[in-house]
């Protein structure tokens, strides 16, 4: 079809997520923040974290002096309690025990605008020494300072506000974005909030379910997040997904006790919006999902079209690339793609040699961003697939581009603590496949022996994806049937393989079996 392969290079980016596809949006509007019901009394005994993302993007003609938007405000009707505003680039976390006696800090992180930070704030209460206050910006620390005393008041906190001061004039409101605001009524501790930046800025949920991220964790982190602490310690938890109009329900677990003197519920006032929208997911989801990889037979124009229009619209439901795609049967749905590769593009005597490329591209993207689209990918053979494509379609497809992809894929997955299956498959059907190799220029072919001869070798984690003695007769059998020096068909009846295309030059083949011979020579000797 026409612009086939713009199109393609276009969905090539689509796994890629650069900012949340729910958070609360913040005008800067006088009054504009949400406002939280009275708390009946502040959990101050075991510590407390507030806990967010943030995006400021302020207007211009920033007055330094007089504008100072606040990221919330915990107060009671006499002034006492906590908040915390930007003044410039700098975070201050205020403390007020009494009018005209407070404690303020300054974190140590100048904020730019228009980028999104993990904002921790966590006060330690120490009943027999100085309390502690430490700040923590994308899971690291980044400012820490004592506090000789805590506000300690039986009163209501009933000025309570995220994104405003209790005044909420002009110059103390927010201006930006939030993700899902939590308050936790325990002070976390370093490695908790490292783990916690490990889900990223889309996670939205209560920390009750292992299952619930499709994100690969690492056990001690999954450990830290999922044995019930975290779930446990919510206080309040508002939820850019969980709204009705202006209502923004509460989502803490129910077994939590409630802080609140009656509905736990807040109000998002003004032009405050809870959005739900990813432009172009969005479009994607608009047209069907990516079903239409089926049959590759989409206009470009059409899909410009769809994607110009969802820019504006800001209250769609987002449907991810790796959910659509799951919905249709998975990844499997793109290999019939690569059968043909020899198409000629619409309007064109010439083959597009970067369609392999761009194609391995999307996939390994989807790969690395989604568990369930690995389960997909080793159920159904994937590689296999791809690499019997790769044998019968011309080779000018198989381009240094589409090699790299190949090893980069490899270190990543033997990296991976539970991706040596997939990695086998990687290497019995592409990487340790000859007849994908040999006529691709010898350079290139040099890069990925000397690459299995050294780095892959060197890897632990690889003797559980190879069979040492099956790699072996593998590799002898390239040796014997693709990378000959003389032709062994007059001298040994040996019918030879690769010589229906270029091949390297007897010097060149020279230098792959020195390195082929390398490799088995590690694989016998570890």
């Amino acid at each position: 079809p026409p612009h086939a392969g713009k199109l393609l290079s276009v969905l090539k980016h689509m796994p890629q997520k650069y900012g949340p596809d729910a958070f609360f949006n913040f005008p800067g509007k006088s009054a504009a923040a949400i406002a939280l019901p009275p708390i009946a009394k502040w959990p101050y005994q075991n510590g407390f974290t507030f806990h967010t993302w943030l995006r400021m993007d302020p207007v211009n003609n920033i007055n330094v002096d007089k504008d100072k938007p606040y990221l919330y405000c915990f107060r009671t009707n006499k002034g006492l309690g906590y908040s915390a505003h930007f003044v410039g680039g700098c975070l201050i976390v205020t403390s007020i025990k009494s009018k005209g006696k407070g404690f303020q800090h300054c974190v140590k992180f100048d904020f730019k605008p228009q980028k999104w930070y993990m904002v921790t704030i966590v006060h330690i209460y120490n009943r027999w020494k100085n309390s502690e206050l430490r700040c923590y910006v994308n899971g690291e620390l980044a400012s820490y300072g004592e506090i000789t005393w805590f506000v300690n008041t039986n009163d209501t906190f009933d000025k309570c506000f995220l994104g405003s001061s209790e005044t909420a004039d002009a110059n103390r409101v927010f201006c930006g974005q939030m993700t899902s605001v939590y308050l936790f009524s325990e002070a976390l501790n370093a490695a908790q909030i490292f783990a916690i930046y490990q889900l990223g800025l889309g996670y939205k949920g209560t920390f009750k379910f292992k299952a619930e991220s499709d994100l690969f964790l690492d056990e001690h982190h999954k450990l830290l997040l999922y044995d019930g602490k975290l779930s446990s310690a919510i206080a309040f938890m508002y939820n850019p997904r969980a709204t009705d109009a202006q209502l923004c329900l509460e989502s803490s677990p129910k077994d939590n006790p409630s802080i609140f003197v009656h509905s736990p519920h807040a109000l998002m006032l003004q032009d405050v919006k809870a959005v739900l929208t990813h432009s172009v997911q969005s479009a994607l989801h608009s047209i069907g999902g990516v079903q239409f990889l089926r049959k590759f037979s989409v206009l470009f124009d059409l899909f410009c079209f769809i994607l110009s229009f969802y820019q504006d619209v800001k209250a769609v439901l987002t449907h991810s690339v790796q959910s659509a795609l799951h919905s249709i049967g998975g990844v499997q749905v793109l290999f019939p793609l690569f059968a043909q590769l020899d198409y000629r593009q619409y309007s064109s005597d010439h083959i597009d040699t970067t369609v392999c490329s761009t194609l391995l591209a999307f996939i390994m993207e989807l790969l690395k961003n989604s568990i369930a689209m690995q389960d997909q990918m080793l159920s159904c053979k994937g590689f296999l697939v791809i690499g019997h494509s790769l044998e019968k379609s011309s080779k000018a497809h198989v381009t240094r581009a589409v090699l790299e992809l190949c090893l980069a894929f490899s270190k990543y997955l033997s990296n991976l603590h539970n991706g040596v299956p997939l990695l086998k498959q990687l290497c019995d059907h592409i990487l340790l496949n000859p007849a994908i190799w040999i006529h691709i220029p010898a350079q290139v072919q040099l890069i990925l022996y000397t690459y299995l001869s050294t780095e892959f070798i060197g890897t632990v984690n690889i003797y559980g994806a190879i069979r040492r003695v099956g790699t072996v007769l593998l590799v002898m059998h390239t040796l014997k049937y693709y990378y000959w020096v003389v032709n062994p068909q007059d001298r040994s009846g040996i019918t030879p393989k690769g010589i229906d295309g270029p091949r390297p030059t007897q010097k060149e083949i020279l230098s792959l079996r020195a390195f082929l011979l390398m490799f088995i020579k590690q694989l016998v000797m570890k």
